[in-house]
């Protein structure tokens, strides 16, 4: 059976300096640009879209946020790839997101999907549909709006050939939906709706998962930077550089995906809380220490293996005399041989 190709056109709204496209003030006194909420989504969206086969996602915005793309340009590019990965063989969508405003403090909000209301197709509708039942099922923002599933006039739904939704994620004047919305788990659970809804109505499925070479000590938590390295708001060089990090620095990593790791970043680098590296330029030893290497367990009666580095920690298991271990960090006299996993250097040779 030939598998399922999907192209996903994913219309962040705005851009980041977009005048008024922010939080209502007294909800959120730092005022988080609409632009930043929307692309917490895009990321997190692009994070899962990178675990399923033939599951394509090309943005029509600026993914930088620096330049608030014309929506004439953002169609114009939406119809030509359209084109270009029909002829592949790809279904394409696009789905516009956004977050609302106009209820300045007063109670309400909730989730809204919408299609254009002078040219719709039955795809179209049924997109929009699927979608906000997704949505609502992951986050349960179903707010006080009459008609959830809308319509009104929207250019990019209007202008773009393929079908689609636009689709408000809460409201950002409400001060039910401000909380939810500024929450981590808020475009993690919007991710899920839309893989949730992909996964229901074109049956995309997940990529087999490959074992990693050896050895690459790929449990540890950490990484250390080889050279003065980018941190850049999303997975590619075109993305607007959050901060940079210096040779050596010891950094969380987090989730990699198209040669990309997301790692930890103070709230002061980026609201999301995390920023992405090139997996290229990460090493899982500081860069002037030595390299790997191998080592021999030499303890007729065995070798306590232990959760950290002296012998007040935890045993996890014993090795037999000739074991063979790699050895990737030293500390105080102790080996690392694995991710939790430590052993005195006394018994190695």
């Amino acid at each position: 059976m030939l598998m399922k190709k999907i192209l996903i056109l994913l219309d962040v709204g705005h851009g980041l300096y977009t005048y008024g496209k922010r939080m209502y003030g007294p909800l959120d006194p730092n005022e988080t640009r609409e632009w930043v909420l929307n692309d917490r989504i895009a990321d997190a969206l692009e994070l899962r879209a990178a675990e399923y086969d033939g599951l394509e996602i090309i943005r029509l915005d600026d993914p930088s946020g620096k330049r608030d793309v014309p929506l004439s340009e953002r169609t114009a590019k939406a119809n030509k790839l359209m084109l270009e990965y029909e002829a592949k063989g790809y279904t394409v969508i696009v789905i516009s997101l956004h977050h609302n405003a106009g209820l300045y403090g007063r109670r309400g909000g909730g989730i809204t999907s919408y299609i254009d209301s002078r040219r719709s197709s039955e795809t179209s509708k049924m997109i929009r549909d699927a979608v906000y039942d997704e949505l609502i099922a992951t986050t349960a923002m179903v707010g006080n709006r009459n008609d959830p599933k809308t319509d009104q006039p929207l250019y990019i739904l209007y202008n773009t050939k393929m079908p689609g939704t636009l689709v408000e994620h809460g409201f950002m004047d409400s001060p039910t939906d401000v909380p939810k919305i500024l929450s981590p788990e808020h475009p993690v659970q919007c991710a899920e709706a839309y893989i949730n809804f992909l996964v229901k109505t074109y049956g995309v499925q997940k990529k087999a998962v490959a074992p990693p070479p050896k050895p690459v000590d790929d449990l540890s938590e950490y990484a250390y930077t080889t050279q003065n390295l980018n941190v850049r708001a999303g997975r590619s060089t075109s993305h607007r550089i959050l901060t940079a990090l210096p040779r050596g620095t010891k950094v969380r990593k987090l989730y990699l995906a198209n040669g990309w790791w997301s790692i930890d970043v103070p709230l002061s680098v980026s609201p999301k809380g995390y920023g992405f590296v090139s997996a290229a330029y990460l090493a899982n030893r500081a860069p002037d220490q030595p390299k790997y290497r191998e080592g021999k367990v030499n303890a007729t009666r065995g070798l306590n293996v232990r959760k950290g580095p002296g012998v007040n920690y935890g045993i996890v298991t014993t090795f037999k005399h000739g074991t063979v271990v790699t050895i990737y960090e030293e500390k105080s006299g102790w080996y690392r041989i694995g991710a939790g996993r430590w052993v005195s250097g006394k018994y190695i040779i």
